[in-house]
């Protein structure tokens, strides 16, 4: 008698399937979410913007980079992020932005703010596969108007091969302890920033 074979996943389901089978370790619940502060870039690549109280955040754009000087290759940029505690400079970032247009259906950054923690995090979509998050934490051993601590992550996501411009990226809901807290597919999750600290800053688009 043969056995009955249980049908594959549909597509759709495939993925959904996989990020939770790999990411389960940081399921959390909603009431560990921490209260953040959300706001978005005004536009045209603002060039400074209050993100929370004390907190302003300022953005000096600059050249493209091609690292290897072959222009379908990485890339990175000369632009900087500046944060500034009541008018003293706590911490500085490179930014995907440049004053090159490079990559289709960007979006002006997104900022996520817990006064708490007093932690930062840019949320940076340079296209729907090249998106970054840069975290500025003030260490709890400093006072607020001293160096914040700078951190490049990567957003977990689903399987490169399963991404489209269409597909669920995920809602980032909070910072806070030293996590990012995401939302995807209903489901909320933990992640460590030191997990998931992006290697290298060099960058491609497509």
């Amino acid at each position: 008698m043969n056995k009955r074979l249980k049908p594959p996943p549909v597509l759709d389901e495939q993925p959904k399937a996989e990020f939770v089978d790999r990411y389960k370790r940081y399921r959390c619940a909603e009431n560990e979410v921490p209260f953040v502060e959300e706001s978005q870039g005004p536009g045209d690549r603002f060039k400074s913007m209050a993100v929370g109280e004390h907190l302003v955040l300022k953005l000096e754009l600059g050249k493209l980079i091609h690292v290897n000087g072959d222009s379908s290759g990485p890339m990175r940029t000369k632009s900087r992020y500046r944060l500034f505690w009541d008018g003293k400079q706590v911490g500085e970032a490179e930014s995907l932005f440049s004053t090159t247009h490079v990559g289709e259906g960007s979006v002006e950054p997104r900022f996520y703010y817990n006064a708490e923690c007093q932690s930062l995090l840019v949320f940076e979509e340079l296209a729907w596969t090249t998106k970054r998050c840069i975290v500025f934490e003030r260490s709890k051993q400093t006072t607020s108007s001293e160096k914040w601590t700078v951190k490049y992550i990567w957003r977990p996501c689903r399987p490169r091969h399963y991404l489209s411009a269409n597909s669920d990226h995920g809602r980032i809901r909070g910072i806070g302890n030293g996590k990012l807290y995401l939302e995807m597919d209903g489901l909320l999750y933990a992640f460590p920033f030191d997990d998931f600290l992006l290697k290298k800053l060099e960058f491609t688009v497509g």
